[in-house]
């Protein structure tokens, strides 16, 4: 009888496993932003109902803006991201405010209360993923950018996009702080929580329509470079979404086990399998 880990851990070495390991992840909005424990209550009734075979936690879209002092109505939201009442980022004076801060304090120590519980409240040694953005995605969050649709074209008229032209050295320092919380929140959660893995959201930057490869090479690379040094210790899955995304971007990154990165970045050949993972969202959340 295999266990869930044996079975995620076997796919990750491209061993033969008895089936290919399941999941699925959806936000609960209504039970995210109360604290860790009903968010805690929350994915382990998830996880009992369904026994996936690994975990993906999903925390709510805002808590990297409220790290940096964005605030939301959370009584009000569309789709998955609340109202935002407070955007940490309204224009080139306000970069001096994103410091780097501890990562073991305000939403960051919620984050690691949440793995600590969730390990503890879980019946087996389940491969647990906590989702983690990229610096370059947090900051476009904190530039109250909304996520890059899957499905349509990227717009390149956006509040992140005009910084980095305008005040690319101001730019810099800023994702470098963002970078720096980022890995002291990593060191925590693996030291602290004890983590098994990472769920890392590179999200649309990479799509052609969106940053040129140049633009990427500068903005978004050296800090993910700097994150994947971080998160050593963890299983990582890259996670890049929508139109022209460009996967082969990600292939030079020294993933824990790269064995994933690369399958994806082969050209697909006649009688080869390739792992395939997927989502379709509802408005609501709901996958």
């Amino acid at each position: 009888m295999w266990t869930k880990k044996e079975r995620f851990e076997a796919v990750l070495n491209h061993e033969l496993a008895d089936r290919p390991p399941v999941s699925a992840w959806r936000h609960f909005t209504e039970k995210e932003h109360s604290g860790a424990d009903l968010f805690v209550e929350t994915m382990l009734k998830w996880q009992n109902t369904y026994d996936w075979d690994y975990v993906k936690l999903q925390p709510r879209a805002s808590y990297y803006e409220e790290a940096w002092g964005g605030q939301f109505d959370y009584n009000d939201y569309e789709g998955v991201l609340p109202k935002v009442v407070k955007d940490p980022i309204g224009g080139v004076a306000d970069l001096e405010r994103i410091t780097v801060l501890p990562g073991d304090q305000g939403v960051f120590a919620e984050q690691i209360e949440v793995i600590q519980k969730m390990k503890a409240g879980l019946n087996e040694d389940i491969p647990m993923f906590q989702t983690m953005m990229c610096p370059t995605s947090v900051l476009q969050k904190l530039c109250a950018v909304n996520p890059i649709g899957r499905y349509r074209a990227a717009s390149r008229d956006d509040l992140m996009m005009t910084l980095m032209h305008e005040q690319p050295e101001r730019i810099h320092k800023t994702l470098q702080n963002i970078t720096d919380t980022m890995a002291d929140y990593s060191k925590h959660l693996i030291e602290d929580a004890g983590l098994y893995g990472v769920f890392y959201g590179a999200t649309g930057l990479s799509r052609s329509t969106y940053l040129t490869k140049e633009e990427w090479e500068e903005f978004v690379k050296p800090y993910d470079l700097q994150m994947m040094e971080a998160l050593k210790p963890c299983k990582i899955m890259v996670h890049a979404c929508g139109l022209e995304v460009n996967p082969e971007y990600f292939c030079a990154l020294p993933h824990r086990h790269p064995s994933l990165a690369r399958e994806r970045c082969r050209q697909p050949q006649a009688g080869h399998r390739t792992p395939v993972a997927g989502q379709v969202h509802h408005s609501d959340g709901r996958l």
